[in-house]
């Protein structure tokens, strides 16, 4: 359900602003707060998205209590109806709008009968104005109150209207709405170029993926530097740091940001309309050719960090984890050890520069646990080794001595720059990845 920017502001604001006493005339009908008759919120199959956003106001506003349904469920006692729905007591009073508009001005109604109350407009834009008068009128330390036999008919000039905020924002949505459309079809343009290069490829998969094995087994394990998991414990028991309550199941992969058990819901959500651009964009970078080598730096006071590489070494680890395809599997885990042995950030090149050296262990950690299955003993101690020697000693973290002070020790672990992402993500992506190795 999409949220727009103003009817949500306006309950939060409205609702501390108006939240005192008010005089009823008749006895009144109470929906939502302590001791209050339950009332449903219901809206028209058909709804518009200010109707839409209206209703989910209202549960807002409920405290997420009352059920949120469409007037295609049956019909309950107490219903608080948003828009043209197709109860009798909505049809009745739609047709008392009928006729009230004209084109200079707009209506909105706000009303009660046997028990429901009602909510409707003849124009879009009259949901927002009646959200606003909802919140001044009739809501009380949390409850909306009003008289049982309530007709509260407005008008808004279109005058009016177009001169206020509302109509702004509704231009610049529209505007949004068109440049993230035409965003949409440059990524599928170029998603399709991509996938028609791969479909024209002169190598089979099979072929590109023995290429890759005999890549990936090229590297000189010594290039990595050594690592001795008896030091590195001792600096972290020697800081104080306890052992956590909860341990990943041991010998279980994938387990860094998901698991096998939510993979089957990722997969069902790829495609919906609100992931429909990051999915895209997603397989797009999946095909980017990338061997996750940082270029050479050509200029005094320049470093190599590219972004573009992490996104799409973590993009291949990522497909080879939902889609099963080797390919990117072998992709990922060949650019990696590239990434490990060529980033160079020299001191004072980069603000933050901890930052950057992270995000790479961070990647190393999702490749390593994502594409477990593909690694051999030797790819597993080549990433580990050069993720403690090479990456993450250059991580304010750390604070590497030269010699043997290569764990996390020397910032606040649950506080202060030092957790943020470089613990609370980079080394505890990579942690979580390789701990029971």
């Amino acid at each position: 359900m999409k949220i727009k920017r103003l009817i949500l502001p306006i309950f939060l604001m409205l609702f501390v602003l108006f939240s005192c006493s008010k005089e009823q005339d008749s006895p009144p009908l109470t929906a939502f707060g302590e001791g209050n008759a339950e009332y449903s919120i219901v809206y028209s199959s058909s709804a518009s998205d200010e109707e839409l956003d209206l209703a989910y106001a209202l549960g807002i506003l409920s405290g997420e209590k009352a059920p949120l349904y469409s007037d295609l469920n049956a019909e309950r006692t107490n219903e608080i109806l948003v828009g043209k729905t197709n109860r009798r007591i909505s049809a009745d009073f739609a047709s008392n709008l009928e006729g009230q508009s004209s084109e200079d001005y707009f209506n909105y109604l706000i009303a009660a009968k046997d028990g429901k109350i009602v909510i409707i407009s003849d124009y879009e834009a009259g949901y927002l104005y009646a959200a606003e008068r909802l919140m001044e009128k009739y809501v009380q330390n949390g409850a909306i109150i009003i008289p049982s036999d309530l007709y509260d008919l407005q008008k808004v000039a279109f005058d009016e209207y177009f001169r206020s905020a509302y109509y702004a924002d509704k231009l610049a949505q529209a505007e949004e709405e068109k440049r993230l459309e035409e965003d949409q079809k440059q990524l599928e343009d170029e998603l399709g170029r991509y996938e028609e290069e791969a479909s024209n490829s002169i190598m089979t998969v099979g072929q590109k993926i023995e290429e890759y094995k005999t890549k990936i087994a090229s590297f000189s394990t010594a290039d990595f530097g050594e690592y001795t998991p008896a030091i590195f414990n001792d600096a972290i028991s020697k800081k104080g740091y306890k052992s956590p309550d909860v341990y990943p199941t041991s010998g279980a992969h994938p387990r860094v940001l998901f698991t096998d058990a939510s993979l089957a819901e990722i997969r069902e959500n790829l495609e919906t309309e609100e992931n429909k651009s990051a999915y895209t964009q997603y397989m797009l970078n999946s095909y980017i050719p990338c061997d996750g080598v940082f270029a050479a730096i050509d200029k005094p006071g320049k470093n190599n960090m590219d972004h573009g590489v992490t996104m799409a070494i973590e993009a291949k680890a990522f497909r080879y984890a939902l889609t099963g395809e080797k390919l990117y599997g072998y992709e990922a885990i060949y650019a990696i050890k590239n990434a490990i042995l060529t980033l160079d950030i020299p001191k004072g090149t980069m603000s933050d520069a901890t930052r950057a050296w992270g995000y790479v262990l961070y990647t190393a950690g999702c490749v390593y646990d994502w594409c477990y299955d593909l690694l051999t003993e030797k790819d597993k101690a080549e990433i580990v080794s050069g993720c403690v020697n090479l990456i993450g000693t250059q991580m304010e973290i750390v604070n590497y001595d030269g010699e043997t002070n290569k764990a996390p020790t020397a910032q606040g672990g649950g506080y202060g720059h030092g957790s943020e992402t470089q613990l609370l993500r980079d080394w505890f992506a990579f942690a979580i990845a390789c701990y029971d190795e």
